[in-house]
């Protein structure tokens, strides 16, 4: 879920299309909102 995305360290297995972790942020965290 979006308040558990680091629950793999595995790019391949993130929910969302991210590089790195802090890429999934922005999917629930939007920046400047």
């Amino acid at each position: 879920s979006c308040h558990n995305p680091h629950s793999s360290a595995s790019p391949k297995l993130f929910r969302y299309k991210a590089k790195i972790n802090y890429d999934l942020c922005d999917y629930c965290h939007k920046k400047g909102k």
